[in-house]
């Protein structure tokens, strides 16, 4: 019998109908199709495949992969010892996957915490117990403390319980989620949190992490210390004996943070970052807590940019947003449900979909379409300052015109037959132009003028009224 054979047999066993075998089957006779012999193949094999660094709009594909190739290692450890080497192959290249997934999130992580500068000024709120100084140092303390249990994650992932199986990017917050969960559901007293047993083990952020006493067990090799930490008790102990000041300001840190209270952009930062910003004087802030956390990873002229959009968007009413997160991992400046221009530090290559972290560039992505029309003078000298954006020399198609390509969804309407969800047009100059709204208008390595320049025809394009002020 063939390989190809036993494991539709296999799969006409396992699955309820013959769509969800034949589903199962595709992935295996594209593999099967690309390698000399299936019963001997290797981690690039593999790899090749499956193309895992490839995620411009693949993010589905890869998926379907993985869990093939994972499924079939189960099929022949299950029904196909033949192939033992194979399904060895697979489980080894997965293994070093899910390491090295780990290692790269905590030492992405490890660069969120950007360590308290000397003479910050804490919030007087959270000086009931120590001075500011005690405060400041404790505080400075625990980030240390946290870079370091990132570095000993990195070297021992899977004995800190970080995922070996393929799961989400949330699954890799284990570390901010517990140390939060000891907050959010425990009381603190004189240097020790009181955490509810079964709360603790029953919230979402706990039960969507395999093995938690894992971490705790990390945590403990790194200063804290644990009484009757098992589910079967009422209620544990968590403290940090050497320093109990560790724990004061833990608590205070995590308690004033909420995801029903912040948006999630807001929350999210001050989860990640740890930032002295959510404990300082706000006092000593001339702007709000998480847009200085975010102006903090920022290279200076992206601060410049930042803090001239802030203080443009008010004078049209607009403040930064409280209910809602949008990509990129930025403040978003709204008014009702209206949004500013935002930008981000980031580079977008060619022929792709999205920017890409970048030290020093600047980019943002915005649709003109209006604006043609609206001011044609000034949409002129925008399009001469970004030719390269504009592409004025080339009317375009949209992407559904060709059948074998492109984002195409099918209308409600059979009389319009197909339609493309993201097309895109604008008239200059008596042209109809076409644009693929997913693949146009990304303004790369920007300047605070070229920001300007952006802005104003941002404000004509979207109708945006400044606030008159009686």
């Amino acid at each position: 019998m063939t390989t190809n054979q036993a494991y539709r047999d296999y799969l006409n066993r396992t699955k309820k109908t013959e769509a969800l075998v034949n589903n199962k089957m595709e992935p295996f006779n594209a593999f099967e199709a690309t390698v000399a012999n299936i019963h001997i193949i290797t981690a690039k094999d593999i790899y090749d495949f499956i193309r895992p660094d490839d995620t411009d709009c693949r993010a589905g594909q890869i998926k379907n992969a993985n869990e093939f190739f994972l499924h079939f290692a189960t099929f022949i450890e299950k029904e196909y010892p033949q192939l033992s080497d194979t399904a060895a192959t697979i489980r080894r290249y997965y293994q070093a996957r899910f390491e090295n997934t780990a290692r790269k999130c905590v030492a992405n992580k490890k660069t969120k915490i950007i360590p308290m500068p000397p003479g910050t000024q804490i919030n007087p709120r959270h000086l009931t117990e120590l001075s500011n100084d005690d405060f400041a140092s404790a505080f400075a303390f625990l980030q240390q403390r946290i870079v370091q249990c990132y570095d000993a994650i990195g070297e021992a992932p899977f004995v800190w319980g970080y995922p070996d199986y393929l799961t989400t990017e949330g699954h890799y917050n284990r570390l901010v989620d517990v140390l939060f969960a000891f907050v959010f559901h425990g009381t603190y007293h004189n240097g020790t949190i009181t955490v509810d047993t079964k709360v603790f083990f029953g919230s979402a952020s706990i039960k969507r992490h395999k093995k938690p006493e894992r971490l705790v067990d990390g945590l403990a090799q790194m200063g804290f210390a644990f009484d009757d930490f098992n589910k079967k008790s009422a209620s544990f102990r968590v403290s940090f004996p050497t320093y109990p000041h560790v724990i004061t300001v833990l608590y205070a840190y995590a308690s004033q943070l909420s995801p029903d209270q912040q948006s999630w952009w807001q929350y999210h930062i001050a989860v990640q970052s740890f930032s002295h910003r959510f404990v300082e004087d706000p006092a000593t802030q001339p702007y709000e807590a998480a847009f200085l956390a975010e102006l903090d990873y920022d290279a200076e002229p992206t601060r410049e940019i930042k803090r001239w959009l802030h203080a443009e968007a008010a004078k049209y009413g607009y403040t930064i947003e409280n209910q809602r997160w949008q990509e990129p991992n930025c403040a978003r400046l709204t008014k009702g449900t209206k949004q500013f221009l935002s930008v981000q530090q980031g580079h977008r290559t060619p022929d792709t979909n999205h920017f890409e972290p970048h030290a020093t560039q600047i980019g943002t992505k915005i649709s003109f379409i209006h604006a043609f029309t609206k001011a044609p003078d000034k949409m002129r000298a925008l399009c001469a300052r970004f030719p390269q954006v504009f592409r004025l020399h080339d009317p375009g198609t949209c992407c559904n015109e060709d059948p074998n390509a492109g984002h195409t969804f099918a209308d409600k309407s059979e009389k319009t037959g197909r339609r493309c969800a993201f097309i895109m047009k604008f008239t200059f100059n008596d042209i109809t132009y076409k644009r693929c709204g997913l693949a146009n208008f990304f303004f790369n390595n920007l300047t605070l003028d070229d920001v300007k320049a952006l802005t104003e025809m941002y404000i004509i394009e979207n109708n945006i009224k400044p606030v008159i002020t009686k």
